[in-house]
């Protein structure tokens, strides 16, 4: 019998029982330089031999396939994902970074419902998915006014909706496109704060009377909602202090104490405050949305509006 082939055969019995002693040994790696050329008929030495063990071993063995992902990875998906406007294309064909007016412009898909916020206003509508073939029909908006420059990135943003045929999602990010596949607005996944933790300043509120009101100048209201079932904050004259219970997106916030201290300016500040407090307890759902945290009533009505940005609360209406 050839000597190579005695080796070769040797090599795969002891792959196959485990008991040879040099199959403890590393594995040779793929950019090692070989050190013999196990295939000749030149004497072995036992150098030699234990090294063409370690080869033979390794030939025989099958290559891994198996893919490893990252515990961390997530895969964005139009539905059910919140995303914010990165840019736009205006009317004029140029695209264009979008700008921030209290909240980034949003768009949210939920079992064939669209909302969001186009810049200054919310809107809502309906659409519809096959593959990657999307149609968005306009229900309505508010009707909030803005700066002139962000009023004509929404009019841009309303006109591209009406334009979309198409879409295309990778690495977190949303095209929106129109029949032709040119990007009309583009999203990046956003990924809004949680309830509990964050300290969260009023934009608006419901004041007792059917309307949601801004604050009054120079005011300033907050509210944290803690792990433990608390709600602390500022009503803009007094600290308070109340219970809530939350499950999933339902809420229910008990009456609120709060300290005595008695203020006259701003005028109608201490009314304001009453409202607010008393506007918490109609809570009963909430939802959050980029920085933006919206208390509601059972009937859907706005409650109270907040934000993560102090410098936003002078804004909101």
């Amino acid at each position: 019998m050839k000597l190579s082939v005695y080796w070769f055969i040797l090599g795969l019995v002891a792959a196959a029982l485990g008991g040879l002693e040099s199959l403890k040994q590393p594995a040779i790696a793929e950019s090692e330089a070989p050190r013999y050329n196990c295939l000749t008929r030149e004497v072995f030495t036992p150098a030699k031999r234990a090294w063409c063990d370690r080869w033979y071993t390794q030939q025989a063995q099958p290559e891994s396939t198996d893919v490893v992902s990252s515990p961390n990875e997530t895969i964005a998906t139009l539905e059910h994902t919140l995303w914010s406007l990165t840019h736009y294309r205006t009317p004029a064909g140029n695209t264009v970074p979008a700008q921030t007016f209290v909240t980034p412009a949003s768009i949210q898909f939920r079992e064939g419902r669209v909302g969001g916020n186009a810049t200054c206003n919310r809107f809502f509508g309906d659409y519809t998915l096959d593959g990657e073939t999307l149609s968005i029909q306009s229900g309505g908006a508010t009707l909030m006014a803005c700066p002139e420059e962000l009023m004509a990135q929404e009019q841009g943003f309303f006109a591209a909706l009406e334009q979309v045929r198409g879409t295309a999602i990778a690495n977190g990010e949303l095209r929106l496109l129109d029949g032709e596949g040119a990007v009309l607005l583009t999203f990046a996944q956003s990924i809004p704060p949680a309830l509990t933790g964050t300290l969260w300043h009023l934009t608006a509120y419901n004041n007792g009377q059917d309307a949601v009101t801004s604050l009054i100048a120079g005011t300033h209201i907050t509210a944290t909602f803690d792990a433990n079932g608390g709600l602390t904050g500022f009503a803009g004259c007094n600290t308070y202090m109340a219970a809530y219970e939350v499950t999933d997106t339902a809420l229910n916030i008990s009456t609120s104490a709060s300290t005595r201290k008695f203020c006259n300016q701003p005028e109608g500040v201490m009314t304001q405050e009453s409202a607010y407090l008393q506007a918490l307890t109609t809570a009963t759902q909430f939802e959050i949305e980029n920085n933006t945290l919206i208390l509601k009533s059972e009937e859907g009505a706005t409650v109270a509006r907040f934000t993560t940005s102090p410098e936003s609360r002078s804004f909101s209406g």
